[in-house]
């Protein structure tokens, strides 16, 4: 079994996402709310999401499993808040 998604508790998600995406070449796939989540993937798929629950009162986190020809967080993320 791989590690493939790895959520993060962090109280700055704009500076943590600009950090991982400049030092580890993650790319944001998702964000939601001001400063209250990210969601980063790097080449191998590996999933960061970052979030800041004080920052919003409700937000949605997709939960499944990972696969790069089925699915994608961002395309998961869109659906969930789309209705």
């Amino acid at each position: 079994m791989a590690l493939n998604h790895l959520n993060m508790t962090v109280t700055d998600v704009a500076k943590s996402r600009e950090f991982f995406v400049t030092y580890f070449g993650f790319r944001r796939i998702a964000d939601k709310g001001p400063g209250a989540f990210a969601a980063l993937v790097d080449e191998s798929k590996f999933v960061l999401t970052l979030n800041n629950f004080d920052e919003a009162a409700e937000v949605h986190i997709p939960a499944g499993p990972t696969s790069a020809s089925s699915w994608t967080v961002g395309s998961r993320w869109t659906r969930s808040t789309s209705g």
